[in-house]
């Protein structure tokens, strides 16, 4: 009996990390990871087909091509964070679609949350101005991917970056619209991830 009273408050303590997670109803298999399935053959033989990215980064199918994501756990500012994910091959990525925001933003939850974090967020590709945000990983394309936080940017600093949110506790309840939005802050802010993307080996 003892054991069983353990295991029910646990699930309630887990409860409320889980809730603070973005959801989005239509989300399916638009990322991949490793290997896939590959293609029947004669004989009943299966050919491996290679992924189009490299192991730990996510395949996502944008009409430009298969862009691969990383999103990396480093509290770094957004300079550094350039700088890291060049040393990688690719440059902070932009959100082509709300999938793309979700799956990002829900990775930067996982990391804040294993880091004992309660206010942060993952480095996003953008740049700023008076006339709004363009993204500039050289692949993005258009806005469906910039939801921006209820009056954001206000672009308070200068030169703005953006980066999706993520916060718990008595943090998020003075942003009750949720977790997952974009919002912009000064470069020297320390994140505690980035947004690596680069194009699909199958693009070259």
């Amino acid at each position: 009996m003892k054991k069983l009273i353990q295991l029910i408050a646990c699930f309630f303590l887990l409860i409320p990390a889980a809730s603070v997670f973005i959801r989005d109803p239509s989300f399916s298999s638009s990322s991949e990871e490793g290997y896939g399935r590959g293609k029947h053959h004669h004989g009943g033989h299966h050919s491996p087909t290679p992924n189009p990215c490299e192991v730990g980064w996510y395949a996502f199918h944008r009409p430009q091509g298969v862009w691969c994501v990383k999103v990396v756990a480093s509290k770094l500012t957004y300079l550094a964070a350039q700088t890291a994910c060049i040393n990688l091959g690719g440059a902070l990525s932009g959100l082509q679609n709300d999938k793309e925001r979700v799956w990002i933003g829900n990775k930067g939850m996982e990391i804040m949350l294993a880091n004992g974090g309660t206010d942060s967020g993952t480095w996003l590709g953008a740049k700023c101005s008076s006339s709004g945000c363009t993204w500039t990983d050289g692949n993005t394309v258009g806005t469906q991917g910039m939801m921006f936080a209820p009056g954001e940017p206000n672009q308070l600093s200068y030169p703005p970056c953006l980066y999706i949110w993520a916060k718990i506790g008595d943090t998020l309840k003075r942003y009750p619209y949720g977790n997952g939005y974009i919002d912009d802050t000064r470069l020297t802010t320390a994140m505690m991830s980035y947004a690596c993307g680069k194009p699909g080996l199958r693009n070259n």
